[in-house]
């Protein structure tokens, strides 16, 4: 029995197979474990050394943190997690309806977040985050386009105490 014949793909099954592999690759957001793969065993100086020096001073109760995946680096190398219904969080579930701002803040007030790390061009240009976030946040520190907030401590002095959640 010969080789035979050797079977090839048109041109149109060809495109078909890379659009959908193309459109799967966007639509789930496959570049992140890409991404947190080939981030780990960082050397200390790629990470945000200012980042770091705030997240490690964090006294150990809080331990969850949401960031961008560019961050999780930094969150890895602090032991701290984002929750997991935002580990990714694409902006193709914003435009689908699936998620809102809303949902965000519920999810993190259910976690009780301590640490955020948000994007000034993403998180800080939704009014409903924002009117949401300086209610219960403080800005620590800025660096480049990012800011980190931490929680304010409930109480009758703080702007932290039991507010309704945002709308």
């Amino acid at each position: 029995m010969g080789l035979g014949r050797l079977r090839s793909f048109g041109v149109g099954w060809s495109i078909l197979v890379l659009s959908s592999l193309g459109a799967l690759w966007v639509g789930f957001g496959a570049a992140v474990p890409y991404t947190l793969w080939g981030s780990r065993g960082l050397p200390e100086s790629r990470l945000d050394p200012v980042l770091l020096r705030h997240l490690q001073e964090a006294p150990q109760k809080g331990r969850w943190c949401y960031a961008a995946p560019h961050h999780y680096p930094e969150l890895a190398h602090c032991r701290m997690l984002p929750p997991p219904e935002l580990l990714i969080v694409p902006r193709k579930r914003f435009w689908s309806g699936q998620i809102t701002w809303s949902q965000i803040t519920e999810y993190l007030d259910a976690y009780e977040v301590e640490w955020l790390i948000l994007e000034e061009n993403v998180e800080l240009v939704e009014p409903v985050f924002v009117s949401w976030l300086t209610n219960r946040y403080e800005m620590v520190t800025r660096r480049g386009v990012s800011q980190l907030w931490r929680r304010l401590q409930p109480g009758p002095g703080n702007r932290g105490g039991a507010l309704p959640p945002a709308t």
